[in-house]
């Protein structure tokens, strides 16, 4: 997978820009929602802020915006809608961290390659302006996904015994 090519999309520089993304098994709650959710998932919802209070005991006396919402460019997170029960963790939809790259070289790309297995996955694609931090200054990063699959191992020996077959037959007609 790859995410390529950092891109200014309004007025201002993007010199600091540092494009990135992270990879997650999973996927939020959309519309049509199961009750008692009534809401998709998002950051500020009381189930969201529950769980991130949850897990970030210590910065309890923080007010939840401060925390910038649930998401974890590096680890597993939780979020949930409107409707989801505050008490009952469990039933948040779970993002599991599979892994991140980011612009190392400084050179307006960042990619990566990772073996996944079958599941759901997202793509989260973000970036940082150090340069700019604080300015109205607008930016955008473009992703592009290679995605190829990789064969189980009974293609392979499917492959093999249709080969065999094939050399037989072509045997059988030379013998002929």
């Amino acid at each position: 997978m790859q995410a390529n090519t950092a891109f200014n999309t309004g007025v201002g520089n993007v010199t600091g820009l540092l494009p990135g993304f992270s990879i997650y098994e999973g996927k939020a709650s959309v519309s049509p929602h199961s009750a008692p959710q009534t809401s998709a998932d998002y950051d500020f919802s009381a189930a969201s802020a529950a769980w991130l209070l949850n897990t970030n005991p210590g910065d309890a006396n923080l007010p939840f915006q401060a925390y910038r919402g649930v998401w974890n460019a590096t680890g597993d997170w939780k979020v949930g809608g409107d409707g989801d029960p505050v008490g009952n963790l469990s039933a948040l939809t779970s993002f599991a961290y599979k892994g991140s790259a980011y612009d190392s070289d400084l050179n307006g790309s960042a990619s990566g390659t990772f073996l996944l297995g079958p599941g759901t996955y997202s793509v989260f694609v973000g970036g940082n302006d150090f340069t700019n931090y604080g300015s109205t200054n607008k930016f955008g990063l473009n992703a592009t996904l290679n995605v190829a699959a990789v064969p189980e191992p009974e293609s392979y020996a499917m492959m093999l015994a249709g080969l065999a077959l094939l050399g037989s037959i072509a045997k059988r007609r030379k013998a002929q």
